[in-house]
Parts: C-alpha cells; structure tokens; sequence
C-alpha cells in the first residue's frame, strides 16, 4: 500500500523542465530554472537532483513491484527518465533534455501516475503554495528571534536544528512530497521527547511556544485536517504541560 504517488510529482517536475528548454540553455540552467534556484549555486542543483533521483527510484520501485505495471514499454519510458538523469555534464546543451523527455515520454508518465492513483486507490492530495511559504516565513522569523534569544545556547540549538529540518521538507516538497514532511515531522517529534528534561525549563517561553506551534502546523499540513490537539496533546502531556 502506498499514500503518496510519485509519479504525479516526477511528471509535474519534467513538465516544467520541457518548457524551459532552449537552445543556448545548459543543463544546469535548466534545473536551476525548473527548481527556482541561482544557476551559480551547484551544490544546491545537486542536491535537487540527487531527490529527484530519489523521486524516480520511488516511482522504479512501484513499477516493479506490480506486474500490470512492470511492461516492457513502461520500463522503457522511465528508462528514458533514468538516462536523462545520469547525465553527469551540466554544462551540456539543455536540447539533450529533449532527445530523451519527449512528449511521447511526458504522456506516459502522465497516464502511469493516473494508473499508479487507480490501482492503489491514491488521493493526489497536495500542500498549498501559499500553506508552505506562510510557514516558511514564520519559521524564517523564528529562527531570527533565536539569534537574540535569552534562552541556553543548547536549547537554541536544538528548536533551531529542527527548524531547519522542517525548512528543508517544505523547500523540497516539489521533489519530496509528504515523505519529506513526514520524516521532518518524525525527526521533531523525536527530538522533543529526547530532549524532554532541558526543554521542560523553557516550556513557558515564547520561543518554544512557537516552535510547538509550528511542529502542529506542519502536522496539519501533512494530514489534511486540524490534528493541532491530536498531536499536541500526548507532546503538551509528556512535557507536563498538558493534563
């Protein structure tokens, strides 16, 4: 059972990509473009790429593992989408994008991931734009006001790290989906209740206040509904703030 179709996000990735393409465009302008990124930053591309490797592995392992899927011709499309992504110079001319993605490519990874929604019953659910960039900002000022914060530097530390986890899976939803949401919620929760005794003495403060805040948020966008006291109350009840 799956919850989550990759290759809707996979198809809605290289779309945009096939409208960028251009003559005198390299690759790596190419995924700069279609992943909203400076060209210069190559780390950054990289890793953007990596997921999106990451991406069609998930989808691969799908297909695999279903034997109406696994066809001959539907291998061969996200072979296509393979041999695009193992092209290690950047700096190659982004038309090489095109020998490999047709449209031909593009449509069935179109009806691949309506197939894939079909058969395992997925709900092409997804998180807001504007969800994500009202939580991105607010975590944005967060870790602004830690920077000035009296609270002890190992407490900042910590709501800072994981601030920047829960950064990182809404700055690569596009490629990560809700496994990237999932994880940076699991790697938050985890973290409180390891740190349960040194977050305890700041339970009060206004910066923790609205870090558990933004840990409800992002729970509730990776739900769909409002879990803020699903969630809430076993964390609230473990850091004895909570009956």
């Amino acid at each position: 059972m799956i919850n989550e179709n990759p290759f809707v996000r996979l198809h809605s990735i290289l779309s945009k990509s096939s409208t960028k393409v251009h003559p005198n465009k390299s690759l790596r302008n190419l995924w700069a473009d279609t992943f909203d990124v400076n060209s210069d930053d190559i780390n950054l591309i990289l890793i953007k790429h990596v997921e999106l490797f990451r991406l069609y592995d998930e989808a691969k392992d799908i297909l695999d593992s279903h034997e109406k899927l696994d066809t001959e011709r539907n291998q061969n499309y996200l072979r296509k989408v393979l041999t695009l992504l193992k092209v290690a110079n950047f700096e190659a001319k982004s038309e090489l994008f095109q020998r490999h993605i047709t449209q031909d490519t593009l449509t069935a990874l179109y009806y691949l991931a309506e197939n894939v929604s079909f058969i395992y019953s997925v709900e092409n659910r997804a998180i807001n734009v504007e969800n994500i960039q009202d939580l991105l900002s607010d975590i944005n000022t967060l870790q602004d006001n830690l920077m000035n914060s009296s609270l002890p530097e190992d407490i900042t530390k910590i709501i800072y790290r994981n601030l920047s986890t829960i950064k990182y899976s809404l700055d690569e939803y596009e490629l990560t989906g809700f496994r990237g949401v999932r994880e940076a919620l699991e790697r938050s929760i985890g973290s409180i209740v390891i740190n349960k005794d040194s977050l305890l003495e700041v339970k009060d403060s206004e910066e923790f206040t609205d870090f558990f805040k933004i840990i409800t948020r992002l729970n509730t966008l990776y739900t769909g509904v409002d879990n803020v006291k699903k969630l809430g109350s076993p964390l609230l009840k473990l850091l004895g703030m909570g009956d």
